[in-house]
């Protein structure tokens, strides 16, 4: 939940051309380790990196649970490499001495955070590196101060999804989205003071919205095209995730639903809450971009491993942009370009998706609306 500096767009991704993967599995015994069978080994220690790790799987996991659980904080030292670029919605940090910042402050708020690792997506093997995406709901209670303010005692529950880039055990560059609304609404605080706060922070640091013009939904004045494959999708269940997100998102389809998705589908989206069934799922996302009507969604990385039952799991990172033109949860229209960065993890069986976790946080889009336009 680091806050410092600006970026409204996620770079392109630099991730390895990915391989199929074999069946991993994403549980942790007691001590967080995943057994050596589960996934492709990693390289032996180059460049001092730490060879405690069986698998991608186990690096992910482990790594994660020794740096926060067991407060092995100067771990990342060893983890990450030193000019390595985090960006999340509110900020892009480029060394591994902001990571260290930046997990000291959400400690210092949130000091008996426990993460429950809830899925590990990943492609790549050791020679050519690995892309991951871990999935975790994390349970605590807000005892000190944080990036939001004073210590409210408020019990808080959320979910995040972080897309790393690992070579040589080294993490090279991260993605990181939690659903901050959420945590706001629990602690009790008013979201748009806090939206207030960290973009008068910003603007103290002379950042402004950039407005970047059209959007690139539609070329000219053609509608946005039928088929799409976003780039690296091979896998049938790849493609269809990436299909069903453009008909969504870019095409206006919500009758897809009724074919792509499971009648029963279960959709775990910000500010954490639960949706069930087709119609329910197209009515969140049609109140999401009735307030950001021109809005496309751009896919930027997509992998997928099977689920051991004939089904796979399936993660997308991507971006929606557009401008706000419509009334909602945001409030009245205002016309500014809003970016919203997010990552999804997909169930795919019988060729439907039967359930689907989405993480983005839309307290980054309060921030941006009360950012002075470029």
């Amino acid at each position: 939940m680091d806050q410092r500096s600006a970026s409204e767009r996620s770079p392109p991704a630099r991730a390895p051309a990915p391989r199929r993967p074999k069946a991993a599995s994403r549980h942790a015994d007691e001590h967080g380790s995943v057994p050596a069978e589960h996934g492709r080994n990693l390289r032996g220690p180059r460049d001092g990196s730490d060879a405690v790790y069986a698998n991608i799987v186990d690096y992910v996991i482990r790594s994660t649970h020794r740096i926060w659980e067991e407060r092995g904080v100067g771990l990342i030292y060893s983890h990450y490499k030193h000019d390595c670029v985090v960006t999340t919605p509110l900020a892009v940090t480029r060394s591994r001495d902001e990571v260290v910042a930046s997990t000291l402050r959400t400690l210092a708020g949130f000091p008996d955070r426990r993460g429950h690792d809830n899925e590990v997506v990943w492609s790549g093997d050791d020679s050519e590196g690995f892309y991951s995406s871990h999935r975790v709901t994390a349970t605590t209670r807000n005892t000190g101060w944080s990036d939001f303010g004073p210590p409210t005692g408020k019990k808080v529950v959320w979910r995040t999804i972080a897309d790393r880039v690992v070579r040589a055990n080294r993490v090279c560059e991260e993605w990181l989205v939690c659903d901050c609304m959420a945590v706001v609404h629990q602690m009790g605080l008013d979201v748009r003071m806090v939206a207030q706060k960290i973009a008068g922070q910003k603007v103290a640091r002379g950042e402004t919205l950039p407005d970047y013009g059209g959007v690139d939904r539609t070329l000219g004045q053609n509608p946005p095209p039928d088929a799409f494959t976003a780039p690296g999708a091979h896998d049938p269940a790849e493609r269809l995730v990436c299909q069903v997100l453009h008909d969504l998102w870019n095409r206006r389809r919500f009758d897809v639903l009724r074919t792509a998705y499971a009648r029963n589908v279960v959709a775990h989206v910000p500010p954490l809450i639960d949706i069930r069934g087709q119609n329910a799922y197209a009515d969140y996302v049609i109140a999401l971009l009735a307030m950001i009507s021109n809005a496309g969604l751009i896919i930027h990385h997509v992998c997928s491993i099977p689920d051991g039952r004939g089904g796979r799991k399936v993660a997308v990172r991507w971006t929606l942009d557009g401008h706000h033109d419509g009334a909602g949860r945001l409030g009245d229209p205002t016309g500014k370009r809003l970016t919203l960065m997010g990552m999804s993890h997909y169930h795919v069986r019988g060729g439907k998706v039967v359930e689907e976790w989405a993480v983005f946080d839309e307290l980054s889009l309060l921030v941006q609306l009360e950012m002075p336009t470029q």
